[in-house]
């Protein structure tokens, strides 16, 4: 495969990440809060929905870069989720890090964080996807990594654990924010 095909779709894609992670950021508050906005955008405003709805805009870029870039699956998904899970473990670290220091969530800060955070993981999924290496022994435990992340975003929504990552940092309230409803 051509790496200047992959680095253009990831540039692409990149852009479009952000885009709809920020609309998914505040499908609630823009759409309603309809069910769909719930389970893939932010439910309230603490670290791990914020993380979750851009994630969510990182996986279906993903799926549309991989119909069109039409290479091994399995390389693909590695290097997929490696950027997924380097997103998350780095944002979770430097969210909870900005938020003890300031106490509380700022616009600007979070959108330009989140922007980095997503060009970071595009960028490790590109080295992975791009280089010579082959990580189709790592499939498997790829799939069973995305599987378990998927999962725990879904029950994480519906029933979070008590701990700061999943606290509203407006409401200090955990879960579903109902007064947005």
């Amino acid at each position: 495969m051509n790496k200047e095909k992959i680095l253009n779709f990831e540039l692409y894609c990149l852009s479009l990440t952000i885009l709809s992670g920020v609309i998914l950021k505040y499908s609630m508050q823009i759409f309603g809060g309809n069910l769909w906005t719930v389970l893939i955008g932010s439910a309230n405003n603490s670290i791990w929905e914020n993380m979750k709805a851009f994630s969510i805009a990182y996986l279906f870029w993903s799926f549309i870069e991989y119909c069109n870039l039409k290479i091994s699956i399995k390389q693909f998904v590695v290097s997929k989720v490696a950027g997924l899970y380097i997103f998350i473990i780095l944002g979770i670290v430097i969210f909870s890090i900005i938020k003890y220091s300031m106490g509380s969530s700022n616009f600007f800060i979070d959108i330009v964080l989140m922007m980095t955070l997503v060009c970071v993981s595009q960028f490790f999924s590109y080295r992975i996807m791009a280089c010579n290496i082959k990580f189709q022994d790592w499939f498997s435990i790829s799939v069973f990594s995305l599987v378990l992340y998927l999962t725990m975003m879904i029950s994480f929504t519906v029933n979070p654990p008590k701990a700061s990552i999943f606290m509203d940092s407006d409401t200090q309230l955990y879960g579903i924010n109902t007064s947005k409803l």
